[in-house]
């Protein structure tokens, strides 16, 4: 793998000094010198770090390096440089990221209440159009049950529903207001599926009929 990315024949790699096969920029970023020395001192691997390199011809990669020791009878007598190749995984999260943004960005702009919940009713997000509504900021609201939120005749139904959601549910609730105000709401409730199927949350999303 070093000598298809490297370019390099095993011929001409075996035996030949480190400064001599890699290329400046990797030695001066890793001070790899200095970490092997330390290596075989303490008989310790050295901590990992990422470094972004991309060669001539080749496109950017970004690696994951370590230097390990390979010891006998407690004397280290070689040191490996173990340089993983992340950049896919890499990408991969910098693209679920943006997502994440994009998606956060979307919620935060609905004019619907968004919120979201644990399997047990307890909020963990609560949109910018529910704070507006309900006069409660989303930090005040994490952690807080959700059916506490609702008017009384509606709050052991509402209750019900979290407890045991595996379809999407609708209703129209009333929403209790920092000010004590009554706010007719049509509800979806739908649940939040892992990645086998199980619930580990719910997603309601509330509109204001106030006008209508």
């Amino acid at each position: 793998n070093f000598l298809e990315k490297a370019r390099r024949l095993r011929s001409t790699t075996i035996g030949a000094r480190l400064e001599d096969v890699l290329p400046p920029v990797i030695l001066d970023h890793l001070d790899i010198t200095r970490r092997i020395r330390q290596v075989f001192e303490k008989g310790e691997a050295s901590l990992g770090e990422r470094m972004v390199y991309r060669a001539p011809g080749v496109p950017l990669r970004i690696y994951y390096y370590r230097v390990l020791p390979f010891s006998w009878k407690g004397l280290v007598e070689n040191v490996v440089l173990l340089m993983d190749d992340v950049t896919e995984q890499i990408q991969l999260s910098e693209e679920i990221r943006r997502v994440e943004r994009h998606l956060a960005s979307v919620v935060q702009s609905a004019s619907d209440i968004v919120l979201s919940t644990n399997t047990e009713g307890r909020i963990l997000t609560w949109n910018t159009a529910a704070e507006k509504i309900s006069g409660y900021l989303s930090e005040e609201m994490k952690g807080q049950f959700f059916f506490a939120c609702c008017s009384l005749d509606h709050q052991e139904r509402v209750k019900g529903l979290f407890s045991r959601l595996e379809f999407q549910e609708t209703g129209e609730w009333n929403l209790i207001t920092r000010d004590h105000a009554v706010i007719p709401v049509s509800w979806i409730l739908s649940p939040m599926k892992d990645d086998s199927g199980g619930t580990v949350g719910v997603v309601a999303v509330g509109r204001d009929l106030t006008e209508r």
